[in-house]
């Protein structure tokens, strides 16, 4: 159902896979070519921000027509958008294996121009699902995931398998990441879906060229910290020569323990200094 916040007004529609047709309704509407025109006049007056999207009911694929008809019968004429008083849909008509050829061909290696992309981008910001709905989205999507067979999850992984995303693609992804953390909530979820799960490479040897990649990034980040103060040398002399501060007094100082201070007072060669003077 999406519903119009400042005149009340619904459309009521049914589809298998709801956030296909979703995105259909947000890409006509934003074209102004909606197959509603009372729908898309009200989008044009009111605006992106004055419509929602919800979920009314979920059932099964042969009740869909039955209850989409069911929602527009008990809805006043004067609250709706639907211009056709009769639920309709394609549901149950199979295209030859000819046809479906031809249609995979066609959309096969079909990229979006970098201005197709930013307008799609444009359409689809600001429109959010309600917790109500993407609650049930949420069931839905775990049912389906329940439901895959291992012939299925085979192919999917074979398919993805030696697929790797752009260097302009791992950038975009590590700025929308960066920063980003889970609620309590969301962490509990990941920790009692993963618990007992085996991890993917147990068992597995690295790639020595994952070693080395490791080893550098390791080192990079090494490099990229400031150095503590108790490693600069003539800093160490002057607070335990000069100044004559025992181990304990630099260890607070420097925020590190009396032990790593004179692990590098030996490092450095600075003479110890009688256990009197302590």
């Amino acid at each position: 159902m999406i519903k119009c916040l400042t005149n009340q007004k619904v459309y009521i529609g049914s589809a298998v896979n709801i956030a296909r047709r979703w995105k259909r309704h947000r890409s006509d509407l934003k074209c102004n070519r909606h197959d509603s025109q009372h729908l898309q006049n009200a989008y044009n007056k009111y605006g992106v921000d004055n419509f929602e999207f919800t979920v009314i009911e979920y059932v099964s694929k042969e009740n869909l027509i039955i209850r989409e008809q069911y929602h527009i019968d008990i809805l006043s004429k004067e609250i709706l958008f639907n211009m056709c008083p009769f639920a309709q849909s394609c549901l149950g008509r199979k295209s030859s294996s000819e046809t479906r050829a031809k249609i995979s061909a066609a959309g096969r290696n079909r990229k979006h121009s970098a201005e197709t992309r930013a307008k799609l981008s444009i359409t689809n910001s600001g429109w959010k699902h309600s917790t109500e709905t993407k609650l049930k989205m949420s069931i839905l999507a775990s049912a389906n995931n329940k439901k895959r067979s291992p012939e299925v999850i085979a192919r999917i992984a074979s398919a993805n398998r030696g697929k790797r995303h752009t260097a302009e693609a791992r950038a975009k992804i590590s700025v929308s990441s960066r920063g980003r953390k889970h609620t309590i909530e969301a962490r509990a979820k990941i920790s009692a879906t993963s618990r007992g799960r085996p991890s993917y490479n147990k068992g597995k040897p690295m790639p020595e060229e994952q070693k080395i990649k490791q080893r550098i990034g390791y080192q990079e980040r090494r490099q990229s910290l400031p150095i503590p103060q108790y490693q600069d040398n003539n800093w160490l002399y002057e607070h335990y020569i000069v100044q004559q501060l025992s181990t304990l007094k630099i260890a607070d100082i420097a925020k590190c323990s009396s032990a790593t201070i004179q692990s590098w007072l030996v490092r450095y060669n600075i003479p110890r200094r009688p256990s009197t003077m302590f």
